[in-house]
C-alpha cells in the first residue's frame, strides 16, 4: 500500500460521521410545523373575522398549499434521516472494521492493466461512463459511476492504470493511472445500448473483440 491509497483509506475513515444528527432533523421539523402552525393560525383568523368567501377563498388557497408543503417538507426529512442514518449504521458495522483491517496489514489487491483501445460508453445523466478496453486480445469492461481516476489531473481513459481495492473485504480504493491518454477509437450512446447496460455496474475480464462485443450489447431495433 503506497501512501496516497492509504491517504485515500484514512479519508473514508475520517469521513466515517454521522451524515444527519437527530438533533438536526428535530430542528427542522419543528421548523416546518411552524410554518403548518402559522398557515393554520392564518386560517382561523381569516375565519374568526368574517371574511368575505371570496376573499377568504383567494387567501385560503395559497394557505392550505403552503401547509401541504410544509407537510411534505416534514415527511421527507423523517425519510432522509432514517435513510442515510441506515446507511451510517451499516457502514459501520460492515465497512468499516475491513478499512481499518486493510490499514494495519498495509497491503491491497492490485489490478494492473495495459490497454491498447477502448470504445467508451458516454454517460447520458448520472448512470455512468463505461470502457470497453482492448487489453491484448481480451476485454475489459467497465461501467458504473466509479470508474474514474482518483485524481482529476490523471488522463482518462488510460492506456496504463491499476484498479485497486482492500484484500480484506474488497473494499474499492480506486483507479490510478500511469500511461498517457488513450483517445477512444469511437463513441457508443447510452440510448444505443441495452437496458441491461445503460444501469449496469460492472467490471468483467471477458474475451473476445471490442468491436464484436460493442455490437453485442446494442439494440437491435
Amino acid at each position: 500500500m503506497n501512501d496516497q491509497e492509504r491517504a485515500l483509506l484514512n479519508e473514508l475513515v475520517a469521513n466515517a460521521v454521522r451524515p444527519v444528527t437527530l438533533a438536526g432533523t428535530v430542528k427542522w421539523v419543528l421548523v416546518w410545523i411552524g410554518g403548518i402552525v402559522l398557515c393554520a393560525l392564518a386560517a382561523t383568523a381569516l375565519i374568526s373575522l368574517g371574511v368575505h368567501p371570496v376573499i377568504g377563498g383567494i387567501i385560503g388557497g395559497p394557505l392550505g398549499i403552503a401547509a401541504i408543503i410544509c407537510l411534505y417538507a416534514i415527511i421527507v426529512l423523517i425519510g432522509s434521516h432514517r435513510h442515510w442514518s441506515r446507511i451510517h449504521r451499516d457502514f459501520m458495522r460492515e465497512e468499516l472494521p475491513k478499512i481499518q483491517k486493510a490499514l494495519e496489514d498495509g497491503n491491497v489487491f492490485v489490478k494492473k492493466i495495459s490497454a491498447n483501445a477502448v470504445i467508451e460508453i458516454v454517460e447520458f445523466e448520472d448512470e455512468g461512463s463505461g470502457y470497453i478496453y482492448d487489453v491484448g486480445g481480451r476485454i475489459l469492461f467497465l461501467k458504473g459511476q466509479r470508474f474514474y481516476p482518483v485524481n482529476e489531473d490523471m488522463p482518462w481513459p488510460n492506456s496504463e492504470f491499476e484498479i485497486v481495492r482492500t484484500i480484506h473485504g474488497d473494499i474499492w480504493v480506486g483507479i490510478f493511472c500511469f500511461g498517457k491518454e488513450l483517445v477512444p477509437i469511437r463513441e457508443l450512446e447510452t440510448s444505443v445500448c441495452i437496458d441491461d447496460i445503460v444501469w449496469a455496474d460492472r467490471e468483467e475480464v471477458l474475451d473476445g473483440d471490442i468491436e464484436q462485443f460493442a455490437k453485442s450489447i446494442m439494440n437491435s431495433a
